[in-house]
């Protein structure tokens, strides 16, 4: 199973002649309200961070903005001003050389795009953490599924000797605007996911249930709105530790 992921992700949604269309990598080529491209800059600045570092990581955290959050102390959300993962980094990880590949608002096609252009290039590293797909909540459950396992596939390539952690999609509370139930959405597709990982060169990481109450419902005090965690970064680092460490 650990060179066939892209082949196993096909089988389990019945459809090997039909790709995803997330499957397609994409840059986020439209500039800012300022004319600005600050996704593209920000790229552009990993770029330069990589080659500056000397080609060894102890780990890598790919994503979106929950896991760009690493890099901040605090925000105000839903629930008031609640602290983000950046002191909770620092306690935690304090002498690992790490990088983190999470960009605001990314989508599984931009992670896609990174990794095929440069952000994976030009160091080492024994593990690489994968945590994507809420912002893709309106594709089909088979479309995320294909999606993430195409990155994993492209990730395996250009760090065959990672252990790659594949970790859940975090649950989302409940929105007014929202179109489905989105919590059941993501237990399904987590449960597919799951079947991805080999246990050895993927593993399976879920820490989602630190962020739910005893009855299931969510728990708002580790929250910052609906989507982000907020004081769950330490519930995110206890999972992490024994493999960075």
């Amino acid at each position: 199973m650990k060179k066939r992921l892209i082949w196993t992700a096909f089988v389990l949604v019945g459809q090997i002649a039909t790709a995803s269309t997330l499957m397609r990598p994409a840059a986020k080529t439209a500039p800012d309200a300022d004319g600005k491209n600050r996704w593209m800059d920000l790229h552009e600045k990993r770029i330069a961070e990589i080659a500056a570092a000397g080609g060894l990581y102890d780990f890598v955290l790919i994503g979106d903005s929950i896991t760009y959050n690493w890099r901040h102390e605090k925000a105000k959300g839903k629930w008031g001003l609640r602290p983000l993962g950046k002191k909770v980094a620092d306690r935690e990880f304090a002498g690992k050389k790490w990088l983190n590949l999470g960009v605001g608002g990314d989508g599984i096609r931009q992670v896609l795009w990174r990794c095929l252009n440069g952000e994976l290039d030009g160091y080492r590293t024994p593990v690489i953490g994968v945590l994507i797909g809420t912002n893709n909540h309106g594709s089909s459950d088979d479309d995320i599924v294909l999606g993430i396992a195409h990155l994993l596939g492209v990730i395996r390539a250009k760090h065959p000797e990672s252990k790659i952690l594949l970790q859940a999609v975090l649950p989302r509370m409940p929105k007014p605007d929202d179109k489905e139930d989105l919590r059941k959405k993501f237990d399904r597709v987590n449960a597919r996911l799951k079947l991805l990982a080999d246990g050895e060169k993927v593993v399976w990481l879920d820490w989602t249930s630190k962020l739910l109450r005893p009855d299931d419902s969510g728990n708002d005090e580790l929250m910052l709105d609906a989507v982000h965690p907020a004081g769950g970064y330490a519930e995110w680092a206890k999972a992490l530790k024994p493999y960075v460490d």
